[in-house]
């Protein structure tokens, strides 16, 4: 038997036994490698419908993908993504009472989608006065995490390292509460955002589970999604229950939709049957940028492997 036919017959083998592989993964728990790209971000309104409204505007919000980067003390990356809630049009149902805008950034491993914190900047602001509770100067996680790492910067451009601040000096007392206040939101909402609802791996298929806390989704669909204005968007529906995503309420059903290349959330409604409440997060801007750099690397290196074996082949025919 002639090499180049033993070689077929090997190849057809390995794309074979890939198939039943693939064929036998389904319905297990998807990959949580995240694989959403810096600069995308997706803007959009907090609508509610109950007895009393339909889709009221409650605040605008807007999912931003900042940056990944690895932690000096850790092999894994984090990947960035600030969540910000403006609540300029509807100060009623503001997160803090009598702000304007609130601002979570959160820190996700990038392999498992774990949150790190979810809130490992918090930014607060209205008309007249602003302030940023932060460790996103640190680059480590161990102070990451740690809140006497935590920097306080003020509208006016003041900033404070908290464990710079004496107990004697006289900001001292308050310093300490938005500390606490950064120490015990991170706390509370990693209960429910254990792994992060903000994106999934765009490997997920139909009958694949979702990790997403004690709450975990099921993936039901992958439709192609019409929004006024935007055009269509390719989508993996992810259903939950019993848990939450913008709102910080439990609701008893919770869906999502995650653009399908990327795996960034694009979409979600929550629902309280009993109550007849339906919250919705619907999209005005969407932004997916695609990783250039390594689509750029890997032809990259295509062109000198083909190069390579060139070489070789013209070295060998003289």
């Amino acid at each position: 038997m002639k090499k180049k036919t033993i070689l077929s017959f090997f190849i057809l083998g390995f794309l074979f036994a890939s198939i039943i592989t693939s064929n036998l993964s389904k319905g297990l728990v998807a990959s949580d490698q995240l694989e959403v790209n810096n600069g995308s971000y997706v803007k959009g309104d907090y609508l509610i419908t109950n007895d009393t409204h339909t889709n009221e505007l409650l605040w605008n919000m807007e999912i931003e993908v900042e940056k990944s980067f690895k932690p000096r003390d850790s092999s894994n990356k984090l990947t960035q993504i600030k969540v910000t809630y403006n609540y300029t049009t509807n100060t009623e149902y503001a997160f803090i009472e009598s702000m304007d805008i609130f601002e979570l950034t959160h820190l996700i491993f990038e392999h498992n989608r774990t949150t790190l914190l979810a809130g490992a900047r918090l930014f607060i602001a209205n008309s007249t006065w602003s302030v940023e509770i932060s460790t996103l100067h640190q680059n480590s996680v161990i102070d990451l995490v740690n809140e006497n790492k935590t920097r306080i910067t003020y509208g006016n451009g003041t900033s404070y390292n908290f464990e710079e601040v004496a107990p004697s000096e006289s900001v001292y007392t308050e310093i300490t509460s938005l500390v606490n206040f950064w120490q015990s939101f991170n706390s509370y909402i990693l209960e429910e955002w254990a792994w992060t609802f903000l994106a999934i791996s765009p490997t997920a298929e139909i009958g694949d589970t979702i990790t997403y806390t004690e709450a975990f989704g099921n993936v039901v669909d992958t439709p192609e999604l019409l929004f006024l204005n935007l055009g269509t968007y390719n989508t993996i529906q992810v259903e939950y229950v019993n848990t939450t995503t913008f709102g910080l309420e439990i609701f008893k059903t919770v869906e999502a939709h995650y653009e399908s290349k990327t795996g960034l959330l694009i979409k979600s409604t929550e629902g309280y049957p009993d109550y007849n409440i339906t919250m919705r997060f619907v999209p005005t801007e969407i932004k997916i940028t695609s990783n250039i750099l390594t689509l750029v690397l890997g032809i990259s290196i295509a062109v000198i492997v083909v190069a390579g074996i060139t070489v070789v082949y013209l070295k060998k025919k003289k």
